[in-house]
């Protein structure tokens, strides 16, 4: 089984900024004579223990098992916080039992503690959420093919060093794609175009140079904060280029001729009308008629849906990761 992300413990830093203003709250509110931090961990069940008291901190501490359940003695006041599935644990506030808690006090606390609760849960999830990004993003960079990260409006907030290498050829002299209405467009405004939509998608992508790329656009639906907004990872691989001997058998079933099969094998090697025409001897014209005629065949428009459809003809060799 893959290993948990959910191993960075929260509120286990020396000093904690977050968790002391809020206690530093709730003690000028409330006035408890301690506070006790009690946590439990999702993937093994093991109890961490943390005591505030007299402006002393113990820092996160494993806690032994316990008969009631980890309660402190005294008058207890409880804010409950966590999420199911992750970190979760409760803060109380202690009070020693000659010093019980008055009804306004309890008034006072009850309007308190669902705002604390939000608070908690929030601090308890960050340190997680840290570490998921932190090992996500170092993958990523790992990986040799190109992983990006862009936001609904379409801008890379994240590239690794496949990516970054793209898209700096992309500034010079990048690929270009074929797109349905036989324009080539450059590859980069493509993928943007393509992270736009309104739900994601894999899409194989013709370049102009013959070769073709798988993208996947993978959506991530954020926590609904500013803090982790939705955005759409995109990434890509390439696919083996096929040649003529691996789509010939598919051509021949649908009555395209050899020579116009000796045509659609210059279109698989990105060659141009005019180098095909050279190759082969005949005129530039005849070329597009042969094209024209193998597109009718193969129930296609134009080169890039010519070679979406030859990459994806069944049998082919396994794609290689770029």
């Amino acid at each position: 089984m893959p290993r948990s992300l959910i191993d960075a413990v929260p509120f286990s830093a020396p000093r904690d900024a977050d968790l002391e203003a809020l206690v530093a709250t709730l003690g000028a509110a409330l006035a408890p004579d301690a506070f006790e931090l009690v946590l439990l961990c999702p993937s093994s069940g093991r109890r961490f223990r943390r005591r505030l008291a007299g402006g002393r901190d113990s820092g996160l501490r494993l806690a032994p098992a316990s008969r009631n359940g980890g309660l402190p003695n005294g008058n207890v006041l409880t804010v409950p916080f966590g999420e199911e599935g992750g970190w979760r644990g409760r803060l109380y506030l202690v009070r020693r039992r000659f010093r019980p808690w008055t009804g306004a006090e309890s008034m006072r606390f009850s309007l308190l503690a669902p705002l604390a609760c939000q608070l908690l849960t929030r601090l308890a999830e960050a340190p997680v959420a840290r570490c998921a990004q932190e090992r996500l993003l170092a993958l990523a960079e790992a990986t040799e093919a190109p992983a990006m990260i862009l936001d609904r409006g379409g801008t890379i907030l994240y590239a690794n060093g496949a990516a970054e290498e793209l898209l700096s050829r992309e500034a010079e002299e990048g690929p270009t794609v074929l797109s349905g209405d036989r324009r080539a467009i450059p590859l980069v405004p493509h993928l943007l175009q393509l992270a736009g939509r309104e739900a994601p998608a894999t899409e194989r992508i013709a370049l102009t140079d013959g070769r073709c790329l798988e993208a996947r656009i993978v959506d991530c639906p954020g926590d609904g904060t500013s803090v982790a907004p939705p955005a759409r990872i995109v990434l890509l691989k390439e696919r083996a280029a096929p040649t003529i001997d691996d789509v010939r058998p598919h051509l021949a079933a649908r009555g395209v001729s050899d020579r116009e099969a000796e045509v659609v094998s210059g279109v698989l090697r990105g060659l141009r009308n005019s180098e095909i025409a050279g190759e082969l001897f005949i005129s530039e014209y005849t070329v597009k008629d042969h094209l024209k005629h193998a597109f009718r065949k193969l129930s296609v428009a134009s080169r890039g849906e010519l070679l979406r459809g030859l990459h994806a003809v069944p049998g082919r060799p396994p794609a290689r990761v770029a």
